[in-house]
């Protein structure tokens, strides 16, 4: 306790006590460890003045008789005692601090944790969202992932640090502005995708130590029924065909046979050249590096498909570019907004991996035969039941194979020799 006590002092000097008065100063330190000398006239308020400050410091409290610090000597500084007052105000809600109304423990809880808030976000490499992205993006490259899979999730992913800030730190990312974000997206099926990216990147995040808890992990999961696979009939086939053979001189034809009667993936063959390609021994191989699964494959060329590839030629590219394809889409009388080129309202959008479906589904109904199909076209026989089953009778599967180029009136190499014969 403070060592408070009386001094007498000769005080101020008047007209009537020219050699000045005798005065009573009381003398210690406040709790700013400052010295306190207040003085008084009257040895009696003195010592009133003196008893408050003694028993002020024994109650411990640090306001009393008009806001007059009582003496306590602290380690802390005048700027330290201003932010506790401060933060006592905070707490209990009110203008004038009243101590007993608030928990004494309460700013001491949130003083640790805020500390072990600081703590763990010292932890956290400094990465900027964008930066994050770039590098989870890089590694999937690296990783062999296709461009099918990488230049969506590129799209998505710069959408997402567009909206919430993209120089911002990854671990400042909270669970809210994930949530906040997801549901501004009305589509439920993008919705899922977008969550689904979020959450693969957020996972990369995590093992690289930029935060310590996905903001994903607790957000609402959307349960959607599967999509049920949509495919081209044959007169959307037919007409895709044609179109295909005159079309630049038949730029898009390989990537369009590949596709509709290979059970070819459009990103599988737009990685293929002609080398991977046997007519002559009826089949085509696929790298393992090309493939969704990364393992190569080996697959047999139909008759149909062989009599389309003999017409093309070999010095194109397999792979005919983007506008082309969208131009195979509408000319098999599809919806493809793409290019700045309007489309009929009325049409239908172009189903996803259409041409595929279409394959495998024709190839299913054909066979009957869902093991030796999933083997044929990379799959799973599981994939097959559930997606492609059913989908084509039996009738159309046998005219589906039998579109070639002859059944389209296209003439080819044998049928000119033919009519040369004949003339």
């Amino acid at each position: 306790m403070s060592d408070w006590r009386i001094v007498t002092v000769k005080l101020g000097v008047k007209p009537e006590t020219p050699k000045g008065y005798i005065g009573y100063q009381v003398y210690g330190y406040n709790s700013f460890g400052q010295r306190v000398r207040t003085s008084f006239g009257d040895r009696k308020k003195a010592e009133e003045f003196l008893q408050q400050c003694v028993e002020a410091e024994k109650r411990g409290d640090p306001y009393e008789h008009e806001m007059v610090r009582y003496a306590r000597l602290t380690w802390m500084t005048d700027k330290q005692i201003a932010f506790c007052e401060q933060a006592y105000r905070v707490f209990s809600g009110i203008n004038e601090i009243q101590y007993n109304l608030v928990d004494s423990q309460l700013i001491l809880k949130a003083a640790e944790a805020y500390v072990a808030q600081q703590a763990k976000a010292s932890n956290q490499i400094e990465k900027s969202l964008a930066d994050a992205i770039a590098d989870f993006l890089k590694e999937k490259v690296a990783d062999g992932c296709r461009d099918a899979y990488t230049k969506p999730l590129k799209y998505r992913l710069d959408q997402f640090a567009k909206k919430v800030g993209q120089n911002g730190y990854v671990y400042s990312i909270e669970k809210k502005v994930v949530s906040d974000y997801l549901y501004e997206i009305s589509d439920f099926s993008t919705r899922k995708t977008v969550r689904g990216n979020l959450r693969a990147f957020f996972n990369w995040c995590l093992e690289k130590s930029l935060i310590n808890e996905s903001p994903i992990t607790k957000t609402k999961e959307l349960a959607l029924p599967p999509a049920e696979p949509k495919i081209l009939s044959i007169d959307n086939v037919e007409r895709m065909l044609v179109f295909a053979h005159q079309h630049r001189n038949g730029v898009a034809l390989a990537y369009t046979i590949l596709n509709l009667f290979c059970g070819v993936r459009p990103d599988e063959a737009a990685r293929l050249n002609w080398d991977a390609i046997n007519l002559d021994e009826r089949g085509i191989t696929i790298a393992g590096i090309g493939t969704k699964v990364k393992r190569r494959r080996v697959s047999e060329l139909p008759e149909v498909a062989i009599s389309w590839l003999r017409l093309c030629d070999k010095r194109m590219p397999i792979d005919p570019g983007r506008r082309a394809k969208d131009s195979l889409k509408r000319a098999a009388g599809y919806s493809v907004e793409s290019g700045g080129v309007k489309n009929d309202p009325t049409l239908p959008a172009w189903p996803s991996d259409g041409m595929r479906h279409t394959c495998l589904s024709y190839r299913l109904a054909l066979t009957q035969d869902a093991a030796g199909t999933a083997h044929w076209a990379g799959t799973s026989e599981d994939v097959l039941h559930e997606h492609y089953k059913g989908l084509v009778p039996h009738g159309k599967a046998q005219e589906y194979w039998k579109l070639t180029p002859e059944r389209l009136g296209i003439k080819t190499f044998s049928s000119e020799l033919g009519e040369q014969a004949t003339k």
